[in-house]
């Protein structure tokens, strides 16, 4: 973990935020640099730290503990206290003088009188330490993109032992699902590694079922059109019938996440959207349409009492 970096501050809220305001803060910005979708320069750059950033926030756990290191870090650059050395502990040299004049000296007696005057505490045997608990295995966060899950992934991890791991996650692996790495833990132990699944700017995945909000144009519902549309194995050829309206629902067969025991589908909401009209012509052209159409998507409304 990269305590150095204010992730709030990527994030752009405050320490305070909640889960959700995290979550709304990481959509937002996702949408914004996604590489294949944003033409801002350094896009990518801002798309790594954001989802770095959200990949700590939107763990309790980890959150919890970059906020503990956080105000570590900010206590190491206050002064330290010097402490006064403890006071000298004054010996009676006679008392040590009369005690070597005795002819069969009590070594036992001697034994504990300099334990009492030096505090040196009595050494367990061998046989009354008590065993150690077993190491419980360690945890290993990994956060994928939803893409990753479609296919055979390799991830490089640094395992708690020092050592860099390429580590192979199976396609169709689940949000908390884990994969178990034998000895790549701390003193010998085995290794968990536990699959996380980061927020998509347009991609939401349910169970093994995949759904996308597909923008369309007015022109493409009322007249139909053979649109692409995105997908994780790859844009396909999608079909829009005449007169589709905003919220027609459109379902890929198979295109969803396969897993070791089922397989999904993947499910497109088509979302008509208008043009902006940012000329004089564009507003011209929408007074036509109000004067040929004659109509209103609020006439099956009941607006009197």
């Amino acid at each position: 973990m990269m305590a150095a970096k204010d992730y709030y501050q990527v994030l752009g809220i405050s320490r305070g935020a909640s889960a959700e305001d995290v979550k709304l803060a990481y959509r937002r910005l996702a949408r914004k640099y996604h590489p294949d979708v944003s033409q801002l320069p350094g896009a990518e750059e801002h798309f790594k730290a954001v989802n770095e950033a959200y990949d700590i926030l939107s763990d309790s756990s980890k959150r919890r503990k970059y906020e503990q290191q956080q105000t570590v870090n900010r206590a190491s650059h206050t002064e330290t206290p010097v402490k006064e050395p403890p006071p000298t502990r004054k010996v009676d040299v006679a008392f040590f003088e009369e005690i070597s004049k005795q002819e069969v000296p009590d070594t036992r007696r001697s034994s504990a009188i300099f334990n009492s005057l030096f505090g040196k505490k009595r050494r367990n045997k061998p046989s009354e330490s008590k065993p150690q608990a077993p190491l419980e295995p360690q945890e290993y966060h990994l956060t994928l993109q939803v893409e990753d899950l479609f296919f055979d992934t390799v991830k490089a991890i640094q395992a708690p032992n020092g050592d860099t791991l390429q580590v192979r996650v199976p396609k169709g692996s689940t949000e908390g699902s884990r994969l178990r790495l034998v000895g790549k833990g701390l003193a010998g132990t085995d290794l968990s590694l536990v699959i996380h699944i980061a927020a998509h700017p347009y991609y939401e995945l349910i169970g093994q079922d995949l759904y996308l909000d597909l923008p369309i144009s007015p022109w493409e519902a009322a007249l139909g059109a053979t649109i692409l549309a995105p997908t994780p194995h790859g844009p396909v050829s999608l079909k829009i019938p005449p007169a589709s309206e905003s919220g027609k629902k459109m379902r890929l067969a198979g295109r969803g996440l396969t897993t070791s025991t089922a397989k999904g589908d993947m499910y497109i909401t088509l979302q008509v959207q208008t043009p902006p009209a940012t000329t004089s012509q564009h507003q011209e052209f929408y007074a036509q349409m109000e004067r040929a159409f004659n109509w209103s998507p609020r006439q099956h409304l009941k607006t009197t009492r």
